[in-house]
């Protein structure tokens, strides 16, 4: 009995010894975690609408993407549908190297078929490894040829710094991009696929008769986010792409390496919030957010859009022009950028307007404003006459 007793006393000192750090530990967990610090950190935040760059920390450090390569992959689909090679409704055929992709997945088996619409939204919401091949394979005829094809477009997008060899984001050393290249990209989705954009805000969507659910918890947590991609391998750590739309207007914001999905998540909206409050409110030029639930198009909200400029903005220049604390982003290249576009026979390209060119449309608009009114204005004249 008092060897029990001596027992118990040693339990009852050591668990009362071990209270104090304990408590310690708990302590420092519950601090803000400065992701800042990872050597793996990167991240900007662009004003969607001006190009201006509102913060930046090692945006063109050459990192791994992850799962935001889909955003490529994705790009890639929206172009495919729009010049009539797929459609939403198209079975597309489940290969062996497509099923035997590991999770996240949708569980494929080889030698099934998914929809176009269904494989959209296992890459954007539950960032299906599988759906990513289907997809590939169904537009190039190969992983590695689709590869090629997003490479090729990531350059003309103004990715200079990215390379794509799979169209997942699994992880390969030479699969690499930047936040600055991640940003354009993300820019470019909404811009170049409007009416598709609003997919990237579905946090959820039932295939099979299962519900599956996405990873992007910005979107529940932050009320002004309308999108984009996470992303996650050990060799990136965790990555997000995000878009946000107030008032003050429209931003893009990626940051890389975060050391947990939570702290970057908290880290993503704490850069967002900065970035709209570095903005003044305005009358916005944009899309208003407007969540789709389909893939049919959908019909947005528009205000005060003007849609000649919209469809006339070409792809940001992220380059360094200086070491100021923000760098602009030119909203127009100075050449014409080049818009990948396919048909089922070749490849072919297409100029996208300049400055210059929409300063001239808006010119011809004014005029012929002008001319309408003298009309409308003469024709009044004549009646009172009679």
């Amino acid at each position: 009995m008092r060897k029990l007793g001596y027992l118990r006393a040693l339990v009852v000192f050591f668990v009362c010894l071990s209270m104090p750090f304990s408590a310690f530990a708990m302590k420092v967990r519950g601090q803000p975690v400065d992701i800042t610090r990872s050597p793996r950190y990167a991240s900007i935040v662009v004003n969607a609408d001006t190009g201006d760059v509102l913060h930046k920390h090692d945006h063109n450090k050459v990192l791994h993407p992850a799962s935001l390569t889909k955003m490529m992959t994705i790009y890639l689909t929206f172009q495919a549908i729009e010049s009539k090679r797929l459609n939403l409704n198209k079975e597309l055929y489940v290969s062996p190297r497509a099923a035997a992709q590991p999770r996240t997945n949708l569980n494929l088996k080889a030698g099934q078929r998914i929809s176009v619409r269904d494989a959209i939204y296992g890459v954007i919401i539950h960032s299906a490894n599988d759906a990513a091949v289907v997809l590939a394979e169904a537009i190039s005829g190969t992983e590695d040829a689709f590869a090629d094809r997003m490479t090729k477009t990531a350059h003309l997008l103004g990715m200079s710094n990215t390379y794509f060899v799979n169209s997942h984001g699994l992880h390969n050393a030479d699969q690499v991009s930047t936040a600055t290249d991640l940003a354009k990209l993300a820019i470019a989705l909404r811009r170049d696929f409007p009416k598709y954009y609003g997919l990237f805000s579905k946090k959820s969507f039932i295939f099979r008769g299962t519900v599956i659910t996405g990873h992007n918890r910005v979107l529940t947590k932050y009320r002004w986010a309308d999108g984009l991609k996470t992303g996650f391998v050990n060799a990136s750590g965790f990555n997000l792409a995000s878009s946000a739309t107030k008032a003050e207007g429209r931003l893009v914001a990626v940051v890389l390496g975060g050391p947990s999905a939570s702290s970057r998540d908290m880290h993503m909206i704490s850069l967002l919030e900065k970035g709209f409050g570095m903005m003044s409110p305005k009358k916005m030029t944009h899309f208003a957010h407007n969540p789709t639930d389909s893939l049919l198009p959908p019909e947005y909200d528009e205000v005060s859009y003007d849609e000649d400029a919209h469809a006339s903005s070409s792809v940001f220049d992220l380059a360094e022009s200086s070491d100021k604390s923000f760098n602009q982003i030119d909203g127009y290249v100075n050449n014409p950028a080049m818009a990948y576009a396919t048909t089922k026979k070749n490849v072919r390209t297409t100029s996208i307007s300049t400055k210059e060119s929409v300063k001239k449309q808006a010119a011809k608009k004014k005029l012929k404003g002008k001319s309408t009114a003298n009309i409308k204005s003469k024709d009044s004249k004549q009646k009172q006459r009679r």
